[in-house]
Order: C-alpha cells, then structure tokens, then sequence
C-alpha cells in the first residue's frame, strides 16, 4: 500500500470514530436523548447511572424502565435507592406535600424520580418537580 492510500485509509477511520463517539455522546435533537442512553436503556451499553436518570426526562416511554420491577431490580438498574428522608430538602417538601405521604416510595439515586410501589413492585414513577 502506497503512502498515500495509507494516509487516506487513516483519515477515513478517524472520521468513522468521531463520528460514532458524536453519536454516542450527542442527545438526538428529536428525542432529546442520546444513543448511548438508549443503548443503556436495552442493557447493551453502560452509562453514568445519574446522567441516564437525567435523561429519562426527555423519553417518553422511561416507564418501561421501572414498572413492574421490584426494589432489588431497579437497584441492579440504577446503582442504588434512596428512601425519602435521605432525599434532598426539596423533594422531602415536595413529598411530605403530596398525595403520596401514605405510599411505599423510595427516590432513584439522588434524582428527582420518585418510585411509587405496590406489592412490592413498582406502580409508578413520578417526577418531583414545582410543588
């Protein structure tokens, strides 16, 4: 292979790895997530556990993510779960001001979404936000 060709060949790899790390880092301007989040989102990839919950505010269809599932599951997801009164000061006003206060609830992280149970597994997700 010629000098020439070689240095081609290398520019056109190059252009390939930024062009799938842009896509892998980027959020889609439509969706508003990125294709590493929805990689993550179907276990084929690992991601930043709090940017994911980050995220999932832009994707219509996160409830799939934990619905049905039990603690340890969601857990296994997400690193791990907080209860309420390990929450921050807001979401514990949001929450002590809400309908909820009765409900097995735990928090996901130190995010703002918030796990409603029932029977042990996962009835709602709710986000925490302007209360």
């Amino acid at each position: 292979m010629t000098r020439g060709r070689l240095i081609a060949l290398l520019a056109v790899v190059l252009c390939g790895i930024v062009l799938a790390l842009v896509m892998f880092l980027r959020p889609d301007p439509i969706e508003a997530t990125s294709v590493r989040y929805r990689a993550w989102k179907h276990g084929l990839v690992k991601m930043d556990l709090d940017r994911a919950l980050d995220e999932m505010v832009n994707d219509p269809s996160r409830d799939s993510l934990v619905l049905g599932k039990t603690e340890p599951e969601l857990k296994a997801k997400f690193g791990f779960t907080l209860p309420v009164e390990q929450a921050s000061p807001y979401v514990q006003y949001c929450y002590k001001n809400s309908q909820y206060t009765k409900d097995q609830v735990f928090m996901l992280r130190h995010s703002n979404w918030m796990v409603l149970m029932r029977d042990g597994k996962a009835a709602k997700l709710l986000r925490v936000s302007g209360c």
